[in-house]
């Protein structure tokens, strides 16, 4: 969006030896234009840049702050529509305002479970980041913090398209930007800056947990991803005792008995198809285990089971 104040200079024109300039796009950023306390998300100045940062950021438990990173992005298109103007019946035209900048991309090699993922975007106000293929974070500037750029409402779109002959299995991301952003106000972080590689950011994976045979003694808890086949969905393989935690404090391997509001260690062996069984010192029929599964680069999941 394009403002005139009355009472300011015009720009001058001159430019620097170095420009920084952006490069083409390889993934985006989406996030909630709001967190939960009402607060618009962003990258404050005061912010001091480095890999925990944005691996903090990626696994915030809080999910109205956390970052949602893209798959890598093929055929990237972002143009901003001709401006809307009116002409005069003596040749003049006048400028109203700019054109929609619109965005459309694909995600090649998406299965369709993550269509139904994207999808719930369409429901949220969101913005994204850019990062692009030299590794810079792309914002929206105000003169103090950089925030990411918002999304117009109900304009978010996520197209599955079916392998053919000529073409592989993808999903076409599609949405408008906010008119209220000004291009003008874009500016990047480097890679440099930022003290890590935003190119090997990924996604948090969702998990499943499903507990079975919680006795006295023992439980079985399986782990599943959203992905695979009707018959056989793919299993939450390689995890560790360790992952299973009664809180985010946890250093060591426990699940909580909420019935005597207490930590209980356990021990853990993993079976096929992501069936762990995690093995604890004798608890009392009735009380209920709370299980907790929490690793880096993974949804938090958790479920009770009642010792029977």
């Amino acid at each position: 969006m394009r403002l005139c104040d009355c009472g300011q200079d015009p720009g001058n024109l001159g430019l620097s030896n170095c420009k920084d300039l952006f490069k083409s796009i390889k993934k985006i950023v989406l996030i909630p234009t709001y967190d939960s306390d009402g607060n618009r998300n962003k990258i404050a100045a005061a912010d001091v840049l480095d890999a925990s940062y944005f691996t903090d950021l990626i696994n915030e438990e809080d999910t109205t702050k956390r970052w949602y990173i893209s798959p890598d992005l093929e055929n990237v298109v972002t143009e901003r529509g001709d401006n809307k103007t009116e002409e005069m019946t003596g040749g003049k035209i006048i400028y109203l305002e700019e054109g929609t900048r619109t965005f459309v991309a694909v995600i090649t090699g998406a299965p369709a479970e993550l269509k139904k993922k994207l999808d719930l975007w369409s429901c949220n106000e969101m913005s994204y980041y850019i990062i692009d293929k030299e590794g810079s974070i792309i914002g929206s500037y105000d003169g103090v913090d950089l925030y990411p750029i918002q999304v117009e409402n109900d304009t978010f779109s996520a197209k599955f398209m079916m392998p053919t002959p000529e073409g592989s299995q993808k999903i076409e991301v599609s949405f408008n930007v906010s008119e209220l952003e000004n291009d003008g106000d874009l500016k990047k972080i480097t890679k440099t800056e930022s003290g890590t590689d935003p190119l090997r950011f990924r996604g948090l994976i969702d998990l499943n947990m499903v507990l079975t045979s919680v006795t006295t003694t023992s439980l079985i808890a399986t782990l599943t991803l959203d992905y695979g086949t009707f018959k056989t969905p793919q299993g939450g393989t390689g995890f560790v005792a360790d992952d299973f935690v009664s809180s985010d404090s946890d250093t060591v391997a426990n699940i909580y008995n909420d019935t005597v509001s207490s930590d209980v260690p356990v021990t853990a062996s993993e079976g096929a198809g992501g069936a762990y069984t995690l093995t604890y010192a004798p608890q009392t029929l009735a009380d209920e285990l709370i299980v907790k599964f929490k690793k880096t680069g993974y949804n938090i999941v958790q479920e009770t089971g009642v010792v029977a």
